[in-house]
């Protein structure tokens, strides 16, 4: 079995202020973030930081400060869910009322009656070889150069289709965490895990991520490590976790993991 690190983080005033030596906090006292809460952060290819809250885009060069919202672009809604970044530096944006293009200067919006997008709740987006992974809360969308996959229970019978997490694994393997369990889709098949017939111990799945041959789940119950070979819970009981509610999981560079 490989060591791995696993490093717990959980914000607190206390813990921000004893470390102000090495932290750089932003706010709504001292930037222009319209809102504190921050629903996702991506930096694009040329060293611009974007982060979505619950009130627009705001865009950071190190020095300036830029504010997206309903009033001053075309945004279709100030709620931001998701921002992902392609190789032509256009940023994918994922918000409560569509989907946004923005290539520097546009906006181009992406909805359902323009698309086949089956909501325009747009959860979460990945992007991996030119292929466009688009999480609602009706399913799946997939696209790319040539066509426009839509996996739902319209079209595929997936078990439940309000996606609440999403990660690509090896072997072209899609994992989507909903309320009801994980589906592992790849090309057509269909696997479903859930506390009855897996290791799980919720079915609420909040978080997903892949460490070369692992997949780490965050769940209401406790952290979850899945391998080919075996799968593991880590609890309050059998581990350090402070909580068992996993909400968020990275791994850095060094292949460390961060677990909020």
């Amino acid at each position: 079995m490989n060591k791995t690190t696993i490093i717990l983080f959980f914000f607190s005033i206390i813990s921000v202020y004893g470390q102000t030596d090495n932290w750089k906090i932003y706010n709504n006292f001292n930037s222009s973030l319209p809102n504190t809460k921050v629903t996702s952060t991506v930096l694009d290819n040329e060293g611009n930081m974007f982060f979505g809250t619950h009130n627009g885009i705001v865009i950071h060069d190190g020095n300036s400060w830029k504010v997206f919202n309903k009033k001053n672009s075309s945004l279709p809604s100030n709620k931001i869910l998701s921002i992902s970044v392609d190789n032509f530096n256009n940023k994918w944006i994922g918000t409560t009322n569509g989907l946004i293009i923005h290539s520097g200067i546009n906006f181009k919006l992406i909805n359902t009656k323009n698309s086949k997008l089956p909501s325009n709740k747009i959860r979460q987006i990945l992007i991996k070889k030119g292929k466009k992974y688009i999480a609602t809360d009706k399913g799946l969308v997939i696209l790319t150069l040539n066509d426009t996959i839509v996996i739902n229970k319209n079209f595929f019978n997936i078990p439940d289709e309000n996606i609440i997490s999403l990660e690509l694994g090896n072997k072209e393997n899609i994992w989507i965490g909903t309320n009801s369990g994980i589906i592992k889709y790849n090309e057509g098949e269909m696997k479903f895990l859930n506390k009855e017939n897996s290791i799980l111990p919720d079915n609420h799945i909040w978080c997903i991520k892949k460490e070369n041959e692992t997949i780490w789940v965050g769940t209401k119950k406790g952290l979850v490590r899945i391998t080919e070979l075996y799968s593991e819970v880590f609890t309050k009981k059998n581990s350090p976790l402070p909580s068992d509610i996993i909400t968020s999981i990275t791994i850095d560079d060094y292949n460390r993991i961060w677990v909020g």
